[in-house]
Order: structure tokens, then C-alpha cells, then sequence
């Protein structure tokens, strides 16, 4: 038998259990890594295998421990960390392009609409409002359109054609449940959609971080309707490969640190 095969089985038998032993699934990640890596680099095998082959790969927790196993760092952490560091200077660039931008100035306003409403409410300041602001706006500043990736559908129509297309993060709502400038308030559940099917399930807008995460760990490519967006992600908030950057996003990023 080869070097990782028992592990593995025996990971995708404890997956298959009600009560998962998580602790011992964490084992056989770990152990099985290099296999896996390579397998995945070199093959480049279709989500739907690596369901069947590695189904803890779409446990959320797992998801953050592959991204630390390939890149040494916590995604969670370096993510929000970065998020929240840049979130005041964006909050002011989607000022400043809401008077400004003829294309997106009204997606802008929506957006700080939602983040004034939401942020303070209950007396409290809401940091996922914020996050969820911020990541909203952030392809606009960018230019692209993030309605192909950012879906959202009422609930029973998810069978509708072009629903589950491609790379996605698909909201849905109830009936009354308000969307402003792209932001799902209080949605009933959010979904990670790769490859037409539904993998995983999260919450808006940890379920960005975690696509990024999954993109990165499964080596697939980044949606081509953000492609600017997840590049800006992984070289500026995570710091990841070269750091070189295309024109507008080194203009952005120097807008951050201006």
C-alpha cells in the first residue's frame, strides 16, 4: 500500500460518521499532506474527485489548515487582519469615487448606506458589517463585476438555471430579506458554489476568505470576473509569491498606503 493510502481511507471512512472524530481527520490531513499536494499540482483532478477522494478538504477548518500547510501562515488571521487594517481608507476611496464614478457611484452610495445603517446598530460596532462592506465594494474600486461570483437567489430557486455556474458565492434569502448594493442582510444560509456544485456552506463574508482559501489549496484558477480582486487579495493582504502587481492594482495599493 503507498506511503499515505491507509490515512487516507481511513480519513474518508471517519467522514462518512455522524460524530466525526475531527481531531484524528486533522491527523491524516497532516500526515497525508505531500501525497495529496502532489497529487493536486500534478494531476489537477476535478472537485468532484477530490470530494471523493479528499472530502475533509471541504471542512472549513481543514480549508485553513491546508492553506497553513502550503503557505506557513494562518489565512484567517493574516486575512482579517489585513482587511481590517486597510477597511478605514477604503471606507474613504468609496466615498470619494461615490460623487466621482458615473459607472459604480450609486453602488458605492448603496454600499455606505448599508455600512452607516448596520455598523452601529444595537449600540455596538458591527466589524462584520464592515468586512462585509468593504469586500463588496472592493471590485468596484477594481472595476470588475462581481455579480457572476457574488449570487444571490430567494429561497426554492436554486434549481434555476445558471444558479450554480462556476465559482460563486450564492446568498440566499427569504422573501423580505433586504439586498442592498450587493450585501445580503441577514441571509438564510450562504453557500460556496466550485464547479457547479455546491461544496460547502459559511457565512458573508468569511465565505470569501474561505473561496480564496479553497481556490489556493485546490490550485484552481481565481473566477476571470474577479481575477483583479483575488490577485489583490493574495499579493497585498497575504502577501503571497512575488508581490508583482498589474498597473491598476499597484495604483490601489499605494492608494492604501498613501
Amino acid at each position: 500500500m503507498r506511503p499515505g493510502w491507509r490515512n487516507r481511507l481511513e480519513m474518508v471512512h471517519e467522514m462518512t460518521k455522524e460524530n466525526r472524530d475531527l481531531p484524528l481527520i486533522n491527523q491524516h490531513m497532516q500526515k497525508t499532506f505531500a501525497f495529496r499536494r502532489q497529487e493536486i499540482v500534478k494531476s489537477s483532478p476535478s472537485v468532484e474527485h477530490l470530494r471523493t477522494r479528499w472530502p475533509a478538504l471541504f471542512l472549513e477548518a481543514q480549508v485553513h489548515a491546508e492553506f497553513q500547510r502550503i503557505t506557513n501562515q494562518s489565512l484567517q488571521q493574516t486575512f482579517y487582519a489585513a482587511l481590517d487594517l486597510h477597511t478605514p481608507r477604503l471606507l474613504t476611496l468609496f466615498r470619494e469615487k461615490e460623487g466621482k464614478s458615473t459607472t459604480h457611484g450609486g453602488k458605492f452610495s448603496s454600499i455606505l448606506r448599508v455600512y452607516n445603517e448596520q455598523f452601529t446598530s444595537q449600540g455596538e460596532k458591527n466589524i462584520t458589517v464592515a468586512r462585509s462592506a468593504v469586500l463588496a465594494g472592493l471590485p468596484l474600486l477594481l472595476r470588475e463585476d462581481s455579480s457572476d461570483v457574488f449570487k444571490i437567489c430567494k429561497v426554492g430557486e436554486l434549481s434555476n438555471p445558471g444558479i450554480l455556474d462556476g465559482v460563486s458565492i450564492l446568498s440566499v434569502v427569504g422573501q423580505h430579506n433586504e439586498v442592498v448594493g450587493g450585501i445580503p442582510i441577514r441571509p438564510a444560509h450562504v453557500s460556496i458554489v466550485l464547479e457547479d456544485k455546491i461544496v460547502m456552506t459559511s457565512s458573508w463574508p468569511d465565505a470569501l476568505m474561505v473561496v480564496f482559501g479553497l481556490l489556493y489549496s485546490l490550485h484552481l484558477n481565481y473566477p476571470k470576473a474577479l481575477g483583479s480582486t483575488f490577485e489583490l487579495m493574495q499579493k497585498v493582504f497575504l502577501n503571497l509569491d512575488d508581490g508583482k502587481l498589474k498597473p491598476k492594482l499597484l495604483a490601489l495599493k499605494n492608494e492604501l498606503l498613501a
